[in-house]
């Protein structure tokens, strides 16, 4: 049975209060998840625009919510140091009673690297230096006292205490394209967030070379965690022009460019959500995470629980 989830970009500039809002609209409406993604500005220009930060941001909601389960989409592996990274993941989980779903990926937005003083390595190298932060994330977990000497990383007899409350750790979802990355997810995490907003045949693809990694590796495909992220902007019919206005005034950005989300997300009314949702579903996805328009959250949440999820779920 697939799942739906809700996905918030602080850097398009919302307020804890927007967030809060969205989130208490996923408790009360069915949604299962509220993710956030790990940013640090918008992009050069942005002086005007907040950026609350991921961690932080999630630690007041595990406060504020009670029952949907958090998380980042991604956290970028570059920002933390993965010992450090491990700690606070920790923390949050004891914070909300184990409701960390700890989503982690390689880092790409080279444009805040070079803002923040962050080096900027080869795709191959961040995805290597992942890797080595999903062994670390793990020993610090479960171990009293974690060792690890890395290409990149060490640590030697870090303590990390307390230990979260789910057993193991918070589920770890990697957000992963290319094969390599992949491959570790498979290797060493418990989900895979396709990322790069896949085309369905792209999704189709991905899933394929899932299933063939997992029998290489012995894992169990089955068992593996599955999640697509996709734009969702949805509205009644007399407010889909409305709202995309809207929404290309939030991003700064042409409306044909809002109009342009085609096969990697949908646009319309809540009547062909359905249609567009269902591929990914029968392709493999067991959970959906959807991003709506900045602003039209709780409307668009609401459409999809009154004429979309009778039919999806």
């Amino acid at each position: 049975m697939v799942t739906l989830g809700v996905q918030i970009e602080p850097q398009f500039g919302y307020t804890y209060e927007e967030v809060l809002d969205t989130g208490r609209a996923c408790e009360e409406l069915g949604f299962t998840t509220l993710h956030v993604s790990d940013h640090l500005m918008l992009n050069a220009d942005a002086v005007d625009t907040d950026c609350l930060e991921c961690w932080t941001l999630l630690s007041a909601l595990a406060r504020d919510l009670s029952k949907v389960r958090l998380g980042p989409l991604v956290t970028s592996n570059s920002y933390r140091n993965p010992s450090l990274l491990a700690k606070i993941a920790a923390s949050l989980d004891v914070i909300s009673n184990g409701r960390l779903e700890f989503g982690l990926g390689a880092g790409w937005k080279e444009v805040e690297y070079r803002a923040y003083g962050y080096s900027f390595p080869s795709p191959r190298e961040r995805v290597d230096r992942m890797g080595e932060a999903l062994e670390i994330l793990r020993r610090m977990w479960t171990e009293d006292k974690a060792s690890f000497t890395g290409q990149y990383y060490t640590i030697e007899e870090a303590v990390c205490a307390p230990k979260p409350v789910q057993a193991g750790g918070p589920p770890i979802w990697v957000g992963a394209q290319g094969d390599r990355a992949l491959r570790m997810a498979v290797r060493l995490a418990d989900g895979v967030n396709v990322a790069g907003l896949p085309s369905l045949e792209e999704f189709q693809e991905r899933m394929e070379a899932l299933r063939r990694f997992a029998e290489e590796e012995g894992k169990d495909f089955a068992q593996l965690g599955r999640s697509h992220f996709m734009w969702s902007l949805i509205a009644e019919a007399s407010q889909v022009d409305e709202m995309v206005a809207s929404f290309a005034q939030t991003l700064g950005t042409p409306e044909e460019r809002i109009r342009a989300v085609g096969g990697r997300g949908y646009l319309g009314e809540p009547e062909g959500a359905v249609a567009a949702f269902e591929p990914f579903v029968e392709a493999g996805a067991q959970h959906l995470i959807l991003m709506f328009a900045k602003g039209w959250e709780r409307r668009s949440m609401e459409l999809i629980h009154d004429e979309v999820m009778s039919q999806l779920l």
